[in-house]
């Protein structure tokens, strides 16, 4: 395996995807062609996004948390196969499963690296809850 480079998701210097072709897992067209549909909105935005569309009202919004007993043992190896359950089969269809593979066993190792900032990020709750009502 080549030496791993540090990277996170973003779209930065440390990106996954802008650093895959360097270390000769991808080619960067097939970086530069794919695309996952992934955005979480803030409060904010949705607050703003209602009011502009003017056919609702919020009636309550939240982060909920949605973790269980069985989610407070969770380890690096359980929050890195949760995110591979969700990906794997759109990465395996544009990169290949051999690439599929590899990445996901970094992903491991970066999750690893850093994983109490990982489950830092789910305090407080990780699923935005907004109640509407038609006007």
């Amino acid at each position: 395996m080549p030496e791993s480079y540090p990277m996170n998701a973003g779209n930065g210097i440390n990106s996954y995807a802008k650093n895959s072709h360097i270390q000769g897992l991808v080619s960067e067209d097939q970086v530069d062609s794919f695309n996952l549909p992934v955005y979480a909105p803030t409060p904010m935005e949705i607050t703003e996004l209602v009011e502009r569309n003017g056919c609702f009202t919020i009636e309550g919004l939240e982060f909920m948390d949605l973790r269980t007993e069985a989610d407070s043992k969770i380890d690096a190896r359980a929050s890195a196969m949760h995110m591979r359950a969700g990906f794997e089969n759109i990465i395996s269809k544009h990169f290949g499963s051999d690439v599929s593979n590899d990445l996901f066993d970094r992903h491991l190792e970066k999750v690893k690296e850093s994983f109490d900032s990982v489950l830092s990020n789910f305090i407080g709750g990780s699923q935005l809850s907004v109640v509407l009502k038609r006007k």
